[in-house]
């Protein structure tokens, strides 16, 4: 009885000199994923050798972390496990082969996402996070104000730039083919955007609340806008179609979008069909250029 009692005291005792070691961290049981981090927490962090995944929203609303090292062990990097995070800049080691969406979302100070270049399925240039051969733009950090898209892209991933608020401008090149849902969420500065005459798909919510968007081009490659694609953008006021003869796109495509006060513009000779159309004839004004 009383050795039993010895190795409970033995075992409480070593529990507890964990506890103390990464008492900024919750982590699982088998000390191998971050659960949350400790609210309030401040400064740079190391993560302990043993940790191998980084769990869903673990360091989100993390305002006061300002640098992470995040060891070559974990593998995985979970949904939104950044997000509102106070870093300035990230190193991901090449032993990451899972990022999950939203990582770095709303990151306001986020100037660089750096990759390892060992990494098998993620690379960075210019700070700006994509997939291995640079054909996925992944994340774009926060803190930038613009961007030039390498013609290596063909997509822009989920939720590529959500948050990006301080983002005033961007060159989509013309081998981009889709913008993912929710790729410029929250992109409230900025005021006007081309997409080119290579994108067929624009996502679900994929501009919702940029409310800084006065004006917008659809080039006639696009041939499916989703749901709520520019959900919230208020201050919207030119939308100009490329498409000779007008498309139905989703019922719910200019969802919460007050098109009475947005002038619709379309090419010449295609005004009328547009004007007679149940779909577009609510727009402010029609007009041919």
């Amino acid at each position: 009885m009383q050795h039993k009692n010895k190795k409970y005291i033995i075992i409480k005792f070593k529990h507890k000199i964990y506890m103390e070691q990464h008492d900024y961290l919750k982590l699982s049981e088998d000390g191998k994923t971050v659960i949350k981090c400790k609210e309030g927490y401040k400064g740079a962090m190391v993560i302990p050798r043993s940790v191998t995944r980084i769990g869903d929203n673990a360091f989100a609303n993390c305002f006061s972390l300002t640098s992470i090292e995040i060891p070559n062990n974990v593998t995985v990097i979970g949904n939104g496990a950044f997000w509102f995070a106070g870093l300035t800049s990230i190193v991901i080691p090449d032993s990451v082969t899972v990022i999950g969406n939203d990582v770095f979302s709303s990151c306001t100070s986020l100037k660089e996402i750096i990759v390892e270049k060992g990494n098998p399925n993620y690379c960075s240039k210019d700070g700006v996070l994509y997939s291995k051969d640079m054909s996925i733009l992944v994340a774009v950090p926060c803190g930038k104000e613009s961007i030039v898209l390498p013609d290596s892209v063909i997509k822009i991933g989920y939720s590529a730039l959500a948050g990006c608020e301080n983002l005033t401008s961007i060159e989509i090149p013309n081998s981009v083919t889709e913008i993912e849902d929710e790729a410029f969420i929250d992109c409230s500065n900025l005021t006007s955007i081309e997409i080119p005459d290579s994108v067929t798909v624009i996502g679900n919510k994929a501009f919702w609340g940029c409310y800084g968007l006065t004006s917008i081009k659809i080039p006639d490659s696009v041939i499916v806008i989703r749901d709520s694609a520019f959900l919230w953008c208020s201050s919207l006021t030119e939308m100009h179609f490329k498409h000779m003869t007008p498309i139905v796109f989703s019922d719910l495509a200019f969802w919460q979008l007050d098109i009475s006060n947005i002038t619709l513009y379309v090419p010449k000779g295609s005004g009328e069909a547009y004007r007679n159309s149940e779909y577009y004839k609510d727009f402010k004004k029609i007009i041919e250029e």
